[in-house]
């Protein structure tokens, strides 16, 4: 089981976390030909893989974490107005925003981390998002 950051602010400023959760699925606001690194992270989600919807507070190295579920049938298609993404079975997501906020200052990777997409290898950041599950 691997786990995923998925970022949901569109242009810099639209939070499209709410349509996330409700549609069932993460996705990016990118086009898939020419973001392929992105798109390659995104194939590479199995079923069953943990997923979470994050922002990342640079100025205070703080991993935001906005949803938390499972990754469902992960084929990455075209979502309409939300883009290309995966589907999702969410577990936890508050409607305010943040369900929890990670300090990623001790480890230096807090700038990977701003992506739209990356693979988390942190096994205290990995515990503190399983734990978010339970």
């Amino acid at each position: 089981m691997a786990i995923y950051g998925i970022g949901c602010n569109y242009s810099g400023h639209v939070d499209r976390s709410g349509d996330f959760y409700c549609r069932g699925v993460a996705c990016m606001g990118h086009d898939p030909d020419k973001y392929p690194y992105f798109t390659g992270l995104f194939k590479e989600i199995k079923n069953g893989d943990i997923i979470f919807l994050k922002s990342l507070d640079m100025r205070r190295r703080k991993l935001k974490i906005k949803a938390v579920g499972i990754a469902k049938n992960p084929v990455f298609e075209y979502k309409g107005d939300v883009g290309y993404g995966i589907n999702v079975d969410w577990k936890k997501y508050e409607s305010d925003g943040i369900i929890d906020e990670i300090n990623v200052e001790s480890d230096g990777g807090w700038q990977p981390r701003g992506t739209t997409i990356f693979k988390e290898y942190n096994e205290e950041i990995i515990g503190q998002i399983e734990n978010l599950l339970r």
